[in-house]
């Protein structure tokens, strides 16, 4: 009898039970091809015998019927026919992978990863991944891959652990960063059969909704540190034109054909599209008083990128406005806390609103958005960027921060 798929499914198996596949009238024959019953049902094998002072059988086990399909089982068994008429022995060298592989620990394979996803992803990304599986995890590097999916309590106490230290977010992050490793150790070295960080729950993101009051504004405006600082030119920016954090604190000279404008190209922008920014008098105010430094691009910052340091500036930034206020420094999960995206939000939705009333897709242009007007095929055929209802608006805003703010433009002049 031919071993196909139906045949196969039609035969009934005792624990033990083995049916060799049949030569007659079948040109598929793989001699040692067989199925066997079992506990866990029937399972596919390559039979063969290692010649030499004493003779012994060899059961190469290829996996169950149910979840390998004849064709693909008989292609394997024809597989390790040849290896055995080379003199191998493919039943020993697939043991002895086995057992190697129980002692690879995450470690083993870390740099390799690291190595290959330096290639692949944005250069900020890649440090957040790197820094998720470098630093966040390290106190299971020293975990068998093996060890990890028999037990995945050290994982979860990990995931805990972060959570509780640095908050849900993070927490998520590592989590993927985790995730894709595992993922690649499987498919690349068989490190293990299932993904134990698929098992953890995610916290789930949860959308801010936090949009600033005048009087927040204002406050911080104020707060910040005196024009020409890297951090408060950046933030004050920020406040202006409503785009990314990186985006502005990565400005270029080059960026800026004239005063008018900043043209931020696909590489540096989320969604990798290139996008033009409309400066209003008070955001050209601020890039005008910059030194231009001979040989250096970057308009922020002193090193090999713009300013970086604003964990501690905004450090400083909140304990400046709680002494400002009389207030205690708010926790992350205090509904006055505020990030630096929420400014984003709160150009957004003062665009939105009266008196401004600026249309949605105008507002989603700005922000170099490709959801809500411009999602799907919209996103393919319209390619308008409204910039002249765009420097509009940027010019009303400007001014409407300043009078919120209380601060006066200062005089244009070219660095």
């Amino acid at each position: 009898m031919k071993l196909d798929d139906k045949n196969v499914t039609a035969l009934t198996l005792p624990a033990g039970k083995t049916v060799f596949d049949g030569r007659d009238n079948n040109r598929d024959y793989v001699p040692g091809f067989c199925v066997r019953g079992g506990k866990r049902g029937k399972t596919w094998y390559y039979k063969y015998r290692l010649t030499g002072e004493r003779a012994l059988d060899r059961w190469y086990r290829i996996g169950l019927t149910t979840a390998i399909s004849a064709a693909t089982a008989r292609a394997k068994a024809r597989e390790v026919y040849a290896r055995v008429q080379l003199g191998e022995d493919p039943a020993a060298d697939k043991a002895e992978t086995k057992a190697k592989a129980t002692d690879v620990r995450l470690v083993d394979h870390l740099d390799e990863y690291l190595e290959l996803k330096a290639r692949k992803l944005r250069v900020r990304t890649f440090a957040e991944v790197k820094r998720h599986l470098k630093v966040n995890a390290e106190p299971i590097h020293g975990m068998t891959f093996a060890a990890l999916e028999a037990d995945d309590e050290p994982l979860r106490k990990l995931f805990k652990d972060v959570t509780k230290r640095l908050g849900e977010s993070p927490a998520d992050h590592m989590r993927s960063a985790l995730s894709g490793f595992f993922g690649w150790a499987i498919s690349e070295h068989r490190a293990m059969k299932t993904n134990p960080a698929a098992l953890l729950r995610k916290h789930g993101a949860k959308n801010r909704t936090r949009v600033l009051t005048d009087d927040e504004l204002r406050i911080i405006w104020q707060c910040l540190p005196p024009p020409g600082d890297d951090f408060g030119d950046t933030m004050r920016l920020l406040m202006l034109t409503g785009q990314r954090l990186r985006e502005m604190a990565d400005l270029r000279w080059s960026e800026m054909p004239t005063a008018e404008v900043a043209e931020l190209p696909a590489p540096r922008c989320k969604n990798d599209r290139p996008h033009r920014v409309p400066l209003s008098k008070e955001a050209m105010a601020i890039i005008a008083r910059r030194e231009h430094w001979a040989g250096r691009d970057l308009v922020f910052g002193t090193g090999k990128s713009g300013f970086g340091n604003w964990s501690h500036a905004k450090k400083a930034l909140d304990k400046a406005i709680a002494e400002k206020t009389g207030k205690p420094i708010p926790r992350k999960v205090d509904p006055e806390h505020w990030t630096n995206h929420d400014l984003r939000r709160t150009l957004a939705t003062r665009w939105a609103g009266k008196p401004m009333s600026v249309p949605p897709h105008v507002i989603e242009a700005h922000l170099n958005h490709i959801s809500g007007s411009k999602r799907g095929v919209a996103g393919i055929y319209n390619l308008e960027t409204y910039e002249p209802e765009r420097a509009d608006a940027m010019a009303r805003w400007g001014e409407r921060l300043m009078a919120i703010v209380g601060d006066n433009v200062v005089k244009l002049r070219r660095a």
